[in-house]
């Protein structure tokens, strides 16, 4: 993987107070037009705009593609930041050390965690579900490299439940839920989104509680108040997204120290103009990251 040429002049005119001019920050890997992630990534960009600098928005199929941009197995593309979720960079682990022989935690460590998304299991409203080991379920995720195909794995491989799967957007989803071509639709997105307001015939699965999970991901729930369309309150499961940075040689620390410096100086401008799941950035104080860089060890809000 080429190194990316980072131009920094900063002047610190106070403690939380920067100046950029003609700075390069490269790019962030986000996900798909009318994801979250890319909504973050945007909020974050135009924090560097007003400071004169250069920071790209890469639009990506999701978590998995943005590990593999970011540790060059997907060469066509570059970036040095990405938001990806938690369960996926412990998924890519595997992978990548079967491609590379190498720890891809040594390779993309996490700068912040973000905020909980939250696992959607939809399906049919009048149709039951359960998962049983040795049972068979078809099932619906966007894409092969999506967040929700990762997750829906390591759900099939907890409950020892077999899946086939279905990739489709969420539009024909519904339609496939409704005539038994799959059984269930798996998302994994910040709650409540915009997409599920007014559903008719679709519920949510109420996913139960599972030792194995709960070392992974952090329990919630869903309710009427988060979505009209549920008539009780649903069991599940939120995953920690993180932004994570392939820059992990310590001559790249003062570019990750101004990278992050820039994001909690301008929080509050964050929580006034930028998407509300900022608002959860600092507060989850439970999730630690394993593998945390070590500027952020020491600039995160403690």
């Amino acid at each position: 993987m080429k190194k990316i040429i980072f131009k920094l002049f900063v002047i610190f005119l106070l403690p939380s107070s920067f100046l950029y001019a003609n700075s390069s920050f490269g790019s962030i890997a986000t996900g798909s037009q009318k994801g979250t992630y890319i909504q973050v990534g945007d909020d974050i960009s135009k924090l560097f705009e007003k400071y004169k600098a250069d920071l790209k928005v890469l639009n990506t199929k999701g978590s998995i593609d943005n590990l593999e941009i970011l540790t060059g197995m997907k060469p066509t593309q570059k970036a040095s930041w990405g938001i990806v979720q938690n369960d996926a960079l412990d998924y890519f682990r595997f992978l990548y050390f079967k491609e590379t022989r190498e720890d891809v935690k040594k390779k993309v460590k996490t700068i912040m965690p973000l905020y909980g998304e939250h696992i959607h299991i939809f399906k049919k409203k009048s149709k039951d579900i359960k998962f049983l080991r040795g049972g068979f379920l078809k099932v619906g995720v966007l894409s092969k490299k999506s967040g929700a195909a990762i997750t829906a794995n390591i759900l099939e491989n907890n409950f020892g439940t077999r899946f086939k799967y279905v990739y489709t957007s969420f539009s024909e989803a519904k339609e496939y839920l409704k005539d038994g071509v799959i059984d269930i639709y798996i998302d994994v997105i910040a709650m409540p989104s915009k997409k599920y307001n007014n559903l008719q015939g679709i519920d949510l699965v109420a996913l139960p509680n599972n030792g194995l999970l709960n070392k992974t991901y952090i329990p919630t729930y869903f309710t009427p108040a988060t979505y009209k369309w549920l008539d009780k309150k649903v069991p599940g499961y939120q995953v920690p997204s993180i932004l994570v940075t392939n820059l992990v040689d310590p001559k790249f620390d003062q570019t990750v120290g101004v990278f992050l410096k820039v994001i909690h100086t301008n929080y509050p401008q964050l929580l006034n103009s930028g998407h509300p799941k900022w608002k959860e950035a600092y507060k989850n104080r439970s999730f630690k990251p394993d593998n945390l860089h070590q500027v952020a060890k020491k600039l995160l809000p403690k």
